[in-house]
């Protein structure tokens, strides 16, 4: 159900009956996916990988340099939140959004990267396991999204991704 609100965001408006209705049809429709759609996905799961790339960065450089404590963590909360307000800036333009993006997942993987480096020392298979089997779910879901033309196979794809 989509809401609506004016310029004040103080009145809700909700959508006509006879909106609804389409809405939830088109959500459950079968039909193929058009080649907009795809290229958008496409898009989306490029923009993610280079986040988690930047993110595992963030880690090896936490992990080799390892520098932790209060400060660094009071700044990289600034830094975050200062990146996060950018980010949802619509004024700027979408190359600089994309930059605070992935500085903002260089920074994230910085700050859990004490987190990390502590399981890779209590038990490494387990990392191992956990990086293995994110990466065969991104890979196999980023593949549905980008060459399934119907999108019945997009919801099959995603059942059984899940449920391995």
């Amino acid at each position: 159900m989509s809401y609506k609100f004016n310029n004040q965001y103080d009145n809700y408006q909700a959508p006509p009956q006879g909106q609804q209705s389409s809405t939830f049809e088109t959500m459950f429709s079968f039909k193929d996916v058009s080649e907009k759609t795809q290229q958008h996905l496409a898009r989306v799961y490029s923009l993610l990988l280079v986040s988690c790339l930047t993110c595992a960065a963030g880690m090896y450089c936490n992990a080799t340099f390892f520098m932790t404590g209060i400060l660094s963590t009071v700044v990289s909360i600034i830094l975050s939140v200062y990146l996060i307000w950018q980010i949802k800036n619509q004024s700027n333009s979408q190359d600089f959004r994309r930059w605070c993006l992935a500085g903002l997942s260089f920074q994230l993987g910085f700050l859990i990267g004490p987190v990390i480096n502590h399981l890779a020392v209590v038990d490494p298979a387990l990392l191992i396991q956990a990086v293995s089997y994110t990466a065969a779910s991104f890979l196999s879901f980023s593949a549905l999204a980008m060459f399934s033309k119907r999108r019945s196979y997009l919801f099959l794809g995603g059942i059984i991704i899940t449920l391995m």
